[in-house]
């Protein structure tokens, strides 16, 4: 719901956190094409920008145009 209400209110930055820990394999895929879908669905004039916090990095992998790692709290690197 929050996400829900989020992209209702127009908003141009979603922070995720975790944001499939809590689901099977299937609804992870399914949450994961729908974020995908999103992001490239949005007009150019306003772009959708996702901050996902993740320990999955399959998803962070398949998600991301950026990955950056903390490291006891600071940024370790970038790819």
């Amino acid at each position: 719901m929050a996400l829900a209400r989020a992209l209702a209110q127009g908003a141009r930055v979603l922070l995720l956190d975790e944001p499939t820990s809590a689901l099977d394999a299937e609804a992870r895929e399914q949450v994961r094409r729908l974020l995908t879908e999103l992001v490239r669905r949005a007009p150019a004039e306003r772009p959708l920008t996702l901050l996902t916090v993740t320990h999955d990095l399959g998803l962070a992998e398949r998600l991301a145009d950026e990955i950056c790692v903390l490291e006891h709290g600071k940024l370790a690197r970038c790819r």
